[in-house]
């Protein structure tokens, strides 16, 4: 009897196995077309989003539209690659000086502090990093800026030698969402 008990409990076992390694693989079979699904969506979510920013460079111009701090143009003016600055020396390696004009086309005061907080500096060396900003002498930095007008300075950032800088401007729509545009410029384009 003890036998029968022993070969039904094996019999259930082997059984419970061949049927849960067979599901197994049916899940694993299921699961690699998801798997490949989900790559080909995040490749054509890449592609999107890169296909949707426009390639920028020195001297165009950028429209927010209507965002959580006002909106505004920016214009990428000019770059400036060196290694010194009113005597001091880049602790990076040197210094990018981006001329800027933002003017401010809603109808309400723009603050600039709210504004130049929306720019980040990344280069090539450093894909992905946000480098630190020195701010220069940009007009009315700390105040604001009236509906129509507009302010030209500079921004000084301290940041590794690289081929390739990118400014990119990260900035909120009234409804959340996040939208980013991007001024790429090579060293040898920088004054």
């Amino acid at each position: 009897m003890k036998k029968i008990y022993w070969i039904a409990a094996m019999l259930i076992l082997v059984i419970g196995l061949v049927g849960c390694s067979s599901s197994d693989s049916g899940d694993s079979s299921n699961d690699e077309p998801d798997a490949a699904e989900n790559e080909t969506e995040n490749k054509e979510e890449t592609s999107d989003t890169s296909a949707s920013n426009e390639e920028l460079g020195i001297g165009d111009t950028v429209s927010s539209g209507e965002t959580t701090i006002g909106t505004y143009d920016i214009t990428l003016d000019s770059a400036e690659i060196t290694d010194e600055v009113e005597g001091e020396t880049a602790s990076k390696g040197t210094f990018v000086i981006t001329n800027l004009t933002i003017e401010n086309t809603g109808e309400e005061a723009l603050n600039m502090d709210d504004v130049l907080s929306t720019l980040s500096l990344f280069n090539s060396e450093r894909s992905g990093d946000v480098l630190n900003v020195l701010v220069g002498d940009m007009e009315a930095q700390e105040g604001e800026v009236e509906p129509g007008d507009s302010a030209t300075g500079e921004l000084y950032y301290d940041t590794e030698k690289a081929d390739r800088y990118g400014l990119e401007m990260t900035y909120v729509s009234p409804e959340g969402e996040l939208k980013k545009a991007r001024w790429n410029f090579d060293a040898d384009e920088a004054e």
